[in-house]
């Protein structure tokens, strides 16, 4: 059986960031979290596209960049951007630093690695700004170090058994003591361990592992770092023998400290967490999904407070929403998210499937989980310890240091494009602002050539808009429409009346 490890570490405050940040790092660098700066700026990544927008969404950049999927950003407190992504579509094996202006300051590529020992090939996980200013990559294995420039300065490689090596996460830097959180563990026992590695040494100084309960294995977890004091998170999944797959959040602290775990399973099967943020209080916004690829795909927006209580309400960020692509003739479960701005601030943006990439369909809201276009449902709350997490015996790693090695350059071309945000989530929405109008609806939906509207009252007009906002057709004194010139995919009919307006999501089928 698998063991696991465990570290200590002291955050410093930064009065200028108004987060706990430790050494040179201005974000967390949690994979696929938008990052906020100083100035309340927003970095928003999909794809190969990075782009810095001002707290209103307003675009002060946009670039892409061949050869880059973007997954981990790291803000520094010097103004560069660090960087973890893919030289294809999934996998981490591509490190480095942008300017402020998000221009190349240098891409390594960390397969294909060269040393007096043989090739690497190593899969990152996350990235750190050291005490030295030194950036630390931490992945399945391995500790990589390198300065500022991208050059090489030290590679371990761990191995051996009964250790907890996967998916190392490096955590923090204390005084020259790294601390990496890492899983592993036998069949139908997950376990997690936290180790404190010394950077002076090269030696582990403390090891300690978790067994997070019986019966579960399959598991996939992923760590969240704290942004505002010295714990994190880790959000994960695992099937249950003889059950269902289960979705959790536990706290533990960054010395090493098991504080609670709770159940994040929406009721119903195939539903699963997606991301997790921590805004500036401490509470956690938890994105969830129904994730079997169906023609109606549902998400919510779950909270917890900082002791993993689950609030009394939820609320949707798509409600039975077409999955089904007309363009591609698949299934595509759009990408979703949750978000912090700061403090009480929040927003969620929206892209795939169909919902154009550009512009980027965004929401905001806050704690209340309300907005115009949706509504709030009660759930049943409340903490859930699966189990009492036990400490295991726990193996020390077998360790080899590589003092020389070569990183392999990576070239991309810079381009800058035009790019824009969407804030207006409700015109895409199903869910309108009836304003006392009911049973409205679209016949045929799908539809080919010709729809009828059916409502209590006759339309005064109705128009046609695409999902980026764009009109398409107008018509007055009718519920009827003329939709033959329109091609195959999703639009939304707004349907005035007397006493308001209703939209529609309308799905015209050429096949």
């Amino acid at each position: 059986m698998k063991k696991s490890y465990l570290l200590v570490f002291a955050f410093v405050s930064f009065q200028h960031f108004g987060q706990n940040f430790p050494d040179l790092n201005a974000s967390t660098g949690n994979e696929n979290e938008f990052p906020v700066d100083q100035n309340s700026h927003l970095y928003m990544f999909q794809g190969n596209r990075l782009s810095k927008t001002d707290q209103n969404f307003n675009v002060l950049w946009a670039k892409t960049y061949t050869g880059i999927t973007y997954k981990n950003l790291l803000l520094s407190k010097t103004g560069s951007i660090y960087f973890l992504g893919a030289s294809g579509l999934s996998g981490k094996n591509v490190i480095g630093k942008l300017t402020a202006d998000g221009d190349i300051a240098w891409i390594r590529n960390t397969t294909g690695i060269t040393s007096s020992s043989g090739s690497h090939s190593l899969f990152c996980e996350r990235l750190l700004l050291d005490r030295n200013d030194n950036l630390v990559v931490s992945g399945d294995g391995f500790l990589l170090k390198t300065d500022t420039n991208g050059k090489d300065i030290r590679l371990w490689l761990f191995s051996g058994k009964d250790t907890y090596i996967e998916q190392l996460s490096i955590i923090a830097d204390s005084s020259g003591h790294y601390k990496l959180f890492g899983s592993g563990g036998s069949f139908e026992k997950m376990m997690w361990g936290l180790y404190t590695f010394s950077d002076n040494s090269g030696t582990f100084t403390d090891t300690k592992g978790y067994g997070i309960g019986n019966d579960l294995y399959n598991e996939n977890w992923k760590l969240i770092q704290s942004k505002i004091s010295d714990h994190f998170y880790v959000r994960a999944s695992a099937d249950i023998k003889f059950s269902t797959n289960t979705y959790f959040v536990s706290r533990f602290s960054t010395s090493g400290i098991y504080q609670w775990l709770a159940k994040a399973n929406y009721p119903g099967a195939y539903w699963q967490t997606d991301h997790l943020e921590e805004d500036n209080n401490g509470n956690l916004l938890v994105s969830v999904s129904n994730w079997m690829a169906s023609q109606q795909h549902t998400s919510f927006i779950l909270q917890m407070d900082p002791a993993g209580n689950i609030a009394p309400h939820l609320a949707h960020m798509l409600s039975g929403y077409p999955a089904y692509d007309y363009n591609t003739s698949s299934y595509v479960i759009p990408l979703h998210a949750a978000r912090v701005m700061a403090n009480n601030d929040y927003y969620f943006d929206v892209s795939g499937g169909m919902f154009p990439s550009n512009p980027l369909t965004v929401q905001r809201f806050d704690s209340t989980l309300s907005f115009t276009c949706a509504s709030a449902y009660t759930v049943a709350g409340g903490p859930t310890n699966m189990s009492t997490v036990p400490v295991e015996d726990a193996s020390t790693p077998t360790i080899v240091t590589i003092a020389s090695f070569t990183l392999p350059t990576l070239s991309t071309t810079v381009t800058p494009i035009t790019f824009s945000v969407n804030p207006n989530f409700c015109i895409v929405n199903d869910i309108a602002n009836d304003s006392g109008i009911i049973q409205t609806t679209i016949f045929p939906n799908p539809a080919s050539d010709r729809i009828s509207v059916r409502s209590q009252t006759f339309p005064l007009s109705m128009e046609i808009f695409d999902l980026a906002g764009k009109t398409i057709q107008k018509y007055s004194g009718t519920n009827t429409a003329d939709i033959s010139g329109l091609s195959s995919g999703v639009y939304i009919l707004k349907i005035e009346h007397e006493n308001g307006h209703v939209n529609r999501k309308l799905i015209v089928d050429r096949q």
